[in-house]
């Protein structure tokens, strides 16, 4: 499969297994993340595997969404309803 079929024929997957994702998976993942040219973001990753973390994040990144919501005076949860592809994701 060369570069433009896999460009133009993926679609985003929504329906994820909760398999946990090995390690080797991930740094190929991380690698690929940081080849794209770019203009020095300084970009930072970090990997969260343990399940209770994860629980724990959840709320804070919800409230950051909120906070930029607010920020920006953009109502993401009118967004998330309906036909829009935001709604269907």
């Amino acid at each position: 499969m060369g570069i433009h079929e896999v460009l133009y024929t993926t679609r985003a997957m929504r329906r994820l297994r909760p398999d946990p994702i090995p390690y080797d998976v991930q740094a190929r993942i991380l690698d690929a993340a940081i080849r794209p040219p770019h203009t020095g973001e300084g970009w930072r990753f970090i990997l969260v595997d343990d399940p209770a973390l994860k629980a724990q994040l959840g709320p804070l990144y919800r409230k950051a969404a909120e906070q930029m919501q607010a920020a920006f005076g953009v109502d993401f949860s009118a967004m998330a309803k309906g036909d829009s592809p935001m709604g269907k994701a």
